[in-house]
């Protein structure tokens, strides 16, 4: 539509709003203001008739004689039109679209109130109900996903191990900190780490105070309680924002769970949009155990190359579950789809980890 039409089309809405509020409202209109007012504006001599609530016995005492107190009263109210432009008002009948019917009953109160010295105020909603893609600003805070390399010492094992576990969490219920954890542990032997310490943050500002608590007066203690037993390396420490694409439909209180990651890149031709088209025909396939469930991982830092697109993650309570689900899966037509669109490294099983859970 252009400028010429669309102001064209203003000017109907305001004809007919004008014409309709003069004939609707004409003679109706009801006062809602009851009373004197609030407002002062002079004192005159009593009439017959007043109300002798108003006199003003100050006055009255001075001059010998009855006077009232006159108040302004306030006609003027604020008109609020709260207005949902989303997709939804795209529904139309034969004549008219839904928002073009809103649009003139909200012209129609407007000008109303403008006949009448109140003022109206105008608020729009969009993207309550739209079927578009935009995204909306969320106010909550953004979690993070933290993964620590951390290397087994001469003196690991599984009781020292727990006595560490325990120790962290004393650590952390004193700092004061607030997130889940989880190790770890690789299906296959990595170079890099033993296994994984995994953080799991309310947000990242909840994040960067605790590590900097940590470092101001924890560290020295925390160092030696695990001297000999693991050990850490600081550059050696990656931040994700995480995505979550499928809740489970069931959660998980076994205190375990297996998962795997792929880093993938999109193959030439092929973008974000046909990830979200692969999620979307994925969360609609049945037959998937009630406890999976996954989510894409952003890299907060710089990603030696070969540089992800983005790294998927799939978690489930047990290696049953995955199996099955795997299985599945290679069943329908999600493969193709997947060797088409992207490439996804280690390999198709993904490098897997058995997880167990620290703190939550």
């Amino acid at each position: 539509m252009d400028s010429k039409e669309l102001l064209k089309k203003v000017r109907q809405i305001e004809i007919k709003s004008r014409r309709i509020s003069g004939n609707q409202f004409g003679g109706e209109y009801l006062s809602t203001f009851k009373g004197r007012g609030m407002t002062f504006s002079e004192v005159r001599k009593y009439e017959f008739g007043d109300d002798i609530r108003s006199i003003d016995w100050n006055v009255t005492a001075r001059y010998n004689e009855p006077f009232i107190k006159v108040f302004e009263e306030e006609r003027e109210l604020t008109l609020m039109l709260l207005i949902d432009v989303s997709g939804s008002e795209n529904f139309a009948t034969s004549n008219k679209l839904k928002k073009e019917i809103i649009t003139e009953i909200a012209a129609t109160l407007a000008f109303s109130a403008l006949k009448n010295n109140d003022e109206p105020n105008i608020f729009v909603i969009i993207g309550a109900c739209s079927d578009s893609q935009e995204t909306v600003q969320s106010t909550e805070p953004q979690p993070m996903v933290e993964y620590v390399w951390m290397k087994a010492g001469p003196n690991f094992n599984e009781d020292n191990l727990s006595q560490v576990i325990n120790s962290w969490n004393a650590m952390i219920d004193e700092m004061g900190c607030t997130l889940n954890a989880n190790i770890l542990t690789p299906d296959d032997k990595n170079d890099g780490f033993d296994f994984i310490w995994a953080h799991i943050w309310t947000s990242e500002t909840a994040r960067d105070n605790c590590w900097e608590n940590w470092g101001e007066n924890y560290k020295s203690s925390w160092d030696s309680t695990i001297d000999g037993i693991m050990s850490y390396d600081l550059d050696n420490v990656y931040m994700f924002k995480p995505t979550i694409g499928k809740q489970p439909k069931m959660q998980n209180d076994t205190g375990s769970f297996v998962n795997s990651f792929y880093f993938c890149t999109f193959n030439e031709g092929y973008s974000m949009s046909d990830l979200e088209a692969y999620q979307k025909a994925l969360n609609n396939t049945e037959g998937f155990s009630d406890y999976w469930w996954y989510a894409t991982l952003e890299p907060t830092f710089e990603p030696a190359d070969p540089k992800p697109d983005f790294v998927w993650v799939d978690i489930w309570r047990s290696s049953a579950d995955e199996t099955a689900d795997r299985d599945n899966w290679s069943q329908t037509d999600l493969p193709s789809v997947v060797e088409d669109k992207f490439t996804c490294l280690p390999d198709s099983s993904g490098a897997g980890f058995s997880g167990t859970v620290i703190r939550s």
